[in-house]
């Protein structure tokens, strides 16, 4: 399985905020505008959008060029024009850890746009990170579990930044 940035898994992710987007902008023309409604939609939309469109860009910039293929026993790291540049067997893994909103659990709805976001670090025996998010794959999670022989931890958090991470 070949995973990699696409529009239909970047739409994905930021369905929250498109839906939220719309359903603002349909009540301010309900409401015709009016100047305290404006603020008041526009606070509330910077508030919840800046943060998601960060994490939309900060994904991109580490998956954009990259594909990862999942196979039986090994994973591959190509370029986008796929060229092999790194092959994983499961066995030179040594850790993964999901960072993951609670509300995504069990088919949960999200509260915020931001909680749409999220990715997994894998380190390799050598030290190495392969960072796998959702605009490659809309459920990083059923990815993970076919890598077999290698258990992962969960980190439950409301903003999952790979940059801004404070919990590797």
């Amino acid at each position: 399985m070949e995973l990699r940035v696409s529009l239909a898994n970047q739409l994905k992710a930021l369905s929250f905020l498109i839906f939220g987007t719309l359903l603002m902008l349909a009540t301010l023309i309900v409401l015709d505008f009016q100047t305290a409604m404006l603020i008041s939609f526009g606070s509330i939309w910077f508030v919840l959008a800046l943060p998601s469109l960060y994490l939309h860009v900060e994904y991109l910039l580490i998956n954009t060029n990259t594909v990862l293929e999942v196979g039986n026993n090994q994973l591959l790291l190509k370029t986008a024009s796929g060229a092999v540049n790194k092959i994983y067997s499961f066995d030179e893994l040594r850790k993964i850890v999901l960072f993951k909103s609670a509300s995504l659990d069990r088919g949960g709805f999200p509260m915020t746009p931001i909680e749409m976001y999220h990715y997994a670090r894998i380190t390799t025996a050598t030290g190495e990170e392969i960072i796998i998010t959702c605009l490659m794959t809309p459920d990083v999670e059923e990815i993970l579990k076919k890598i077999k022989r290698i258990s992962y931890e969960r980190k439950k958090q409301l903003f999952s930044s790979i940059n801004f991470s404070t919990n590797r």
